[in-house]
């Protein structure tokens, strides 16, 4: 897909247009020496995908869903919109209904595939819809993302990576020069061996001098001053979507080593594209 700027021609042509790249995209993707699938929730993105991959010659689409075992506040289950969808393509459908002991069970196996500290609540869906297709001998899948429109956009970028990393690094610099004399204060490395930092945020982490209530009221002040910050994701057992279905209640703790770095890994200072060397000296 190549990305262009469309000016002087009207929406249905517009749309025409994106529908046809759309099109193209899927049917490079049908083209495989193992089974592919889509991954389908019964959104926009997701069913225009399972729709496109079921035009043409390949075969029944196969697709994969996952939901809750019942509705939950602010977390309805998306697996009646998806079966619906299934049918309207006739495709070959699979599902799982996803209970708390799921949730539960996976968590060791989690923190083992991560490999990194993160807890974004899709890690879990995402695992047992994968988990469905290989089960059912599916290795490929298409997501739900339209990422190929993100790719277009994303190629453009990768143009201008170099303008944009030497910003982002200057802010990093900033920081560091006037964060750097601070006794309570753990800052990143400004550069690693053989590897180049991308500086999407700047992790600020918080001495073992520091509780708490410290750690609140520094955020509170860089946001004051225009500094987003905060956690980047919150602890998974903290988490809303995941808390109310499992029981989780506001007295659990985690194991001491875990609540510790919990509580002094907080404070992020974004250093984001188009933030400038004078925004950080706030």
């Amino acid at each position: 897909m190549r990305a262009e700027l469309l000016t002087g021609i009207s929406e249905e042509e517009i749309a025409e247009r994106l529908l046809a790249e759309l099109r193209v995209a899927v049917e490079l993707r049908k083209v495989s020496d193992v089974p592919v699938g889509v991954f389908l929730s019964g959104g926009i993105d997701s069913s225009t995908n399972a729709a496109l991959f079921s035009e043409g010659e390949g075969g029944q689409v196969k697709t994969f869903s996952v939901g809750n075992d019942r509705d939950y506040r602010g977390c309805a289950s998306e697996l009646p919109m998806a079966r619906a969808f299934a049918s309207t393509v006739r495709a070959e459908h699979h599902e799982r209904v996803l209970t708390q002991n799921d949730f539960l069970d996976f968590l060791p196996r989690m923190v083992h595939l991560q490999d990194e500290p993160i807890a974004d609540p899709v890690c879990m869906p995402v695992y047992y819809v994968s988990k469905l297709a290989r089960d059912n001998v599916v290795i490929v899948c298409l997501n739900y993302r339209t990422s190929d429109i993100n790719c277009a956009l994303g190629i453009e970028q990768l143009k201008r990576i170099e303008t944009i990393l030497h910003m982002r690094e200057a802010v990093a610099r900033e920081y560091h020069q006037r964060l750097g004399s601070h006794p309570n204060l753990r800052l990143p490395p400004l550069s690693m061996p053989q590897r180049r930092l991308s500086w999407f945020v700047y992790v600020i982490r918080l001495g073992d001098e520091l509780d708490r209530s410290d750690r609140d009221w520094i955020a509170r002040e860089m946001t004051s001053r225009g500094i987003g910050c905060g956690r980047y994701f919150a602890p998974i057992h903290q988490q809303p979507i995941y808390r109310r279905p499992c029981g989780i209640g506001a007295n659990f703790r985690l194991r001491s080593g875990v609540q510790h770095a919990h509580w002094h890994c907080r404070s992020l200072i974004e250093c984001r594209r188009g933030r400038s060397t004078r925004f950080a000296r706030f």
